[in-house]
């Protein structure tokens, strides 16, 4: 129950998602443009049509409208020559106004998507390739929209793509497309790479809803994981060399599991009295990148351990890494105190990194 309550696991942000693409974890804001600016996603043509529509009608209203006062007045000597001229006067007047400020907005609206959509049609497409971080659907059975927020690398802000039908790749996938620059009108999107364990293509290739994703940091170690995969570790310690090293009697634990992002021959576990237990592992970078990215309360950061090096508060989990060594130590540690236990576990992390060709039986404890 504790490791359930310390997981930030939740509701998937719409706003905000984290993404490795660039060869670094950060997190990306994901915008979706529904009103400014106004055509988006369209095609350009029929933009750089609708925005000339506008610019004519606004801008034959706003030539037409200083005969509204005099039109005014001679409608009111019409229907009663007695009404009192000021206040006809202050509501044609305000008439006007509201009329022109209306009258203005549509025709500097229908100018941006004359010119937007003209310079659209001029320019072309750029090809863009990347990892779609959002793939959402929004509005009503009856009225749908879907956005698709890709990332290609390139800043921390992504605006997403507005599309009018469904598609056949889900969120994780590598995707290409020939976007336009200023209305993101999309054409020819396909998918480069599906996103691993990705269902969400039917048989006959007709789109899907997009489907359940990981979220937290499951999807982190899931995308860490493909981005960087197992290769050779350095060496690890026996368990003779460890319990000198710790003054605890330590075995080899030929029962537990191998750590599930160990390097090749990169794990080994080992057991001592009254319950004690250590495991060690050189991973690649899904651990690391995982603490790097779990939020501050949960985790603390291990100063002058490597280059960087993470613990979470909870269970004696610890990664640590020096260049492209990663570290993972779990340790158990029962009837002692988190602290005595935080404490051997960073001094069995320096130890391993201060000699690669195992732990030292010098260190200090």
């Amino acid at each position: 129950h504790g490791a359930v309550r310390a997981l930030p696991l939740g509701a998937e942000s719409d706003t905000m998602a984290w993404s490795s693409v660039g060869g670094r974890w950060r997190t990306v804001q994901v915008r979706y443009p529904r009103f400014v600016p106004p055509g988006y996603g369209l095609h350009p043509l029929r933009v750089a049509l609708a925005g000339l529509v506008q610019v004519v009608v606004a801008g034959a209203g706003l030539r037409w409208l200083p005969r509204l006062p005099d039109g005014l007045n001679e409608v009111v000597d019409a229907i009663d020559p007695s009404w009192n001229r000021d206040v006809i006067d202050l509501v044609t007047q305000v008439t006007v106004l509201l009329l022109a400020i209306v009258g203005t907005a549509v025709l500097l609206r229908g100018a941006w998507m004359l010119v937007a959509g003209s310079a659209d049609l001029v320019g072309g497409r750029d090809t863009v390739e990347g990892r779609v971080l959002r793939y959402r659907v929004f509005g009503s059975d009856k009225s749908k929209r879907w956005w698709v927020a890709v990332d290609d690398g390139r800043g921390d802000k992504r605006t997403a793509w507005r599309l009018f039908t469904s598609v056949s790749f889900s969120q994780g996938s590598t995707v290409r497309a020939q976007v336009t620059t200023r209305l993101a009108h999309v054409k020819d999107i396909e998918t480069v790479a599906a996103a691993p364990g990705d269902l969400a293509t039917s048989a006959d290739g007709a789109g899907s809803e997009p489907a359940p994703q990981l979220t937290g940091i499951a999807a982190i170690l899931q995308q860490a994981t493909t981005d960087h995969p197992r290769g050779p570790s350095p060496p690890l310690p026996d368990a003779t060399a460890l319990a000198e090293a710790t003054g605890i009697p330590l075995q080899p634990d030929p029962t537990q599991s191998s750590y599930p992002m160990a390097l090749d021959h990169g794990a080994a576990s080992f057991e001592g009295p009254d319950g004690i237990h250590l495991q060690l592992a050189w991973t690649n970078a899904a651990p690391i990148e995982a603490l790097r990215s779990t939020p501050r309360f949960l985790r603390h950061s291990v100063e002058g351990l490597g280059d960087e090096a993470y613990r979470l508060r909870i269970g004696g989990y610890l990664a640590a890494r020096e260049g492209d060594d990663v570290l993972v130590v779990l340790l158990r540690l029962p009837g002692r105190s988190h602290e005595e236990r935080d404490h051997l576990a960073e001094a069995v992390a320096r130890a391993m990194f201060a000699g690669r060709t195992g732990i030292r039986s010098d260190a200090t404890f």
